[in-house]
């Protein structure tokens, strides 16, 4: 999941803590990175942002696969991984893994 937005800029700041608990609650499946627009102009130009925050997540190979412009609840933003199947099922520590 790339992030686009700006270091001073509000809406910007309040998805860290949005980015911080998806990296560590499911580290090994996503890989989060930032792009400050205002200090790299063209990597905005580059992906068409039209406003910040703006989030894009892409597949294995680079690939497109959602784009969403604003804040964007913790919530929302796993249920959309999930649904684009980029995340795996949790495993239950209660349940033996079936083969």
């Amino acid at each position: 999941m790339v992030n686009f937005g700006a270091d001073k800029c509000i809406p910007c700041k309040q998805m860290i803590p949005v980015r911080n608990a998806i990296a560590e609650e499911y580290s090994g499946q996503i890989q989060d990175s930032f792009i400050d627009v205002w200090a790299d102009r063209s990597a905005g130009a580059k992906f068409g942002i039209r406003i910040i925050p703006t989030q894009i997540i892409l597949d294995a190979d680079g690939v497109e696969r959602f784009r969403h412009e604003g804040h964007w609840p913790k919530e929302e933003v796993v249920e959309t991984l999930k649904r684009l199947k980029l995340l795996a099922p949790p495993s239950s520590p209660n349940r033996p893994d079936r083969a």
